[in-house]
């Protein structure tokens, strides 16, 4: 009964015009053992060694915050930094009005690069993060992500080193030395 209904739908797919793949490749799925479509199961992270999982959520957690600052999430970076402890050179640029937070500095990056693409929404802020690396300490509980900062804005460029420490039992940044230093470096130069 299973084979003519996969039979049925490869057929009323192409009869369609949907081409996902052949009668023969659906049918070597069904009789493959594989769980059906609907079956409840772990997801491969969860699969993986301890340390692995800690790398790849620390991995997660900085492209996450990267999205955020390439979009101005002001509220979510300011969420997401709301407890670290910044670096000496971070706290001094802290003084600034214009650099007291990242979604304050995102937000003043997204005035750089100024303009609409069509359909009225703004441009992605030019930061990227290259170089990363990313070093494990289960014994505290840590992980270091060692980044270069890149911001590429109209008539400018720059390029600084940085450093995040995710705590995983606390699921947050816990500490950091020189992301805020090289955004608002980058915001508020002439």
């Amino acid at each position: 009964m299973r084979l003519v209904a996969l039979r049925v739908i490869c057929l009323l797919a192409a009869v369609y015009g949907y081409s996902f793949a052949s009668s023969h490749e659906v049918l070597a799925q069904a009789g493959a053992g594989l769980p059906p479509p609907t079956a409840s199961r772990a997801p491969a992270l969860t699969r993986m060694p301890a340390d692995s999982i800690r790398l790849q959520i620390t991995y997660l957690k900085l492209s996450q915050l990267l999205q955020n600052l390439q979009q101005t999430a002001a509220a979510a970076l300011d969420v997401d930094a709301a407890d670290i402890t910044w670096s000496a050179a971070d706290d001094r640029v802290r003084t600034d009005p214009r650099c007291t937070s990242l979604g304050i500095v995102a937000s003043q990056l997204r005035g750089r690069v100024g303009g609409l693409q069509d359909g009225g929404v703004p441009p992605s802020v030019p930061v990227f993060f290259d170089h990363v690396h990313v070093t494990d300490f289960p014994a505290s509980d840590t992980a270091v992500a060692a980044i270069r900062v890149i911001i590429r804005l109209p008539g400018d460029s720059a390029s600084s080193v940085a450093a995040l420490t995710y705590k995983h039992s606390q699921a947050r940044w816990y500490r950091a030395s020189g992301l805020l230093a090289a955004l608002c470096t980058a915001a508020t130069r002439p």
